[in-house]
């Protein structure tokens, strides 16, 4: 167990494109030509935030997609990456997500959520070359191919396997003396990528809120970052919290809203497969979707839903699961 409450890499250090080249199942003239073409080889894919504004992603084309999942297999996975980091992190030892992130801070007597703004584009290529270079120790020759084969024009492009990984590792020299000097105060830290929460289980005073805001803030731009200060938030227990969209008064909950939407997607559903032969399996997968969203933290809720769906739903939704299960196993 990493006790050092910072990301660990304990494999050994790449030293050569050729041993690159064979963990990644390529040869090192391939190897080299994605290198030179890797910033044309991703498809624009813009995406609308909830507020109406445009978030930049991408997507890699399958040769290089496949290499990123492959330096995700061989390296970014096999790095240990201490709790506080929540976001797109695969674990099935210590599995992490926005839930889990929510319930870091769920019945706090306070909670500051702040957000990073634009995180991805603004981590500069010369960021993601010191992971490379100095956080996995690789050589040069292999960090500068890396930084080549996971950035886009000079940046972290969003949307890419790997980014999501190597965005939690940024911070990786110092974050780590962050969370225990704010540990130190009271507070706990956790970062969902680009989203911090810092939280404490007593009632701070004004002044210890704000100097708390400020090393938060303070530690970003000393790393180049800037905070969203109309996103900056202070939640108090004695008013609804929300963080992350989930309700975290006493544990991590769905907001009475989106429940409600639930039950009305629930009663369309019905309504629907009482009426139609071959029913829209988009809508079934949609809202069954949803029923299990809501089990994950409302589970007599939703299983009184479930209970109220027709018996050809279920065995309908059986019968895709079972196909979808035969064609990953036939992949």
């Amino acid at each position: 167990m990493n006790q050092s409450n910072r990301p660990l890499y304990k494999r050994g250090p790449v030293r050569t494109l050729g041993k690159l080249a064979s963990a990644l199942d390529v040869t090192e003239l391939q190897l080299q030509k994605l290198v030179a073409n890797a910033d044309a080889m991703y498809s624009y894919c813009p995406q609308v935030k909830k507020d109406g504004a445009v978030r930049d992603t991408w997507d890699a084309h399958p040769q290089l997609k496949q290499l990123h999942e492959l330096l995700n297999r061989r390296f970014l996975r096999q790095v240990e990456y201490p709790f506080y980091l929540q976001g797109g992190i695969r674990d099935r030892v210590v599995p992490r997500d926005y839930v889990r992130h929510v319930g870091f801070h769920a019945g706090a007597a306070c909670a500051i959520a702040l957000d990073i703004a634009d995180f991805f584009p603004s981590i500069p290529e010369a960021k993601i070359y010191d992971v490379w270079r100095n956080f996995f120790c690789f050589s040069h020759e292999v960090a500068e191919a890396l930084t080549k084969l996971t950035t886009k024009d000079g940046k972290l492009p969003q949307g890419a396997k790997t980014s999501s990984y190597l965005a939690n590792l940024v911070f990786w020299r110092n974050e780590h003396e962050l969370v225990r000097r704010l540990d130190s105060l009271g507070w706990r830290y956790s970062r969902l990528t680009d989203d911090v929460t810092v939280s404490k289980l007593t009632h701070p005073g004004p002044q210890e809120e704000t100097r708390i805001c400020a090393s938060v803030i303070g530690f970003s731009q000393q790393h180049g970052f800037v905070i969203k200060r109309p996103k900056l938030k202070v939640h108090r227990q004695n008013r609804r919290m929300n963080l992350n969209g989930l309700g975290a008064n006493v544990r991590p909950t769905l907001p009475k809203d989106e429940r409600n939407r639930i039950r009305a997607q629930v009663r369309e559903l019905r309504a629907h497969f009482g009426e139609q032969e071959s029913p829209d399996k988009t809508l079934v997968r949609r809202v069954l979707g949803k029923l299990a969203k809501l089990a994950r933290f409302h589970k007599n809720e939703a299983s009184s839903l479930k209970a109220g769906l027709p018996e050809g739903l279920h065995q309908l939704a059986a019968t895709e699961a079972q196909q979808k299960t035969g064609a990953k196993k036939a992949k």
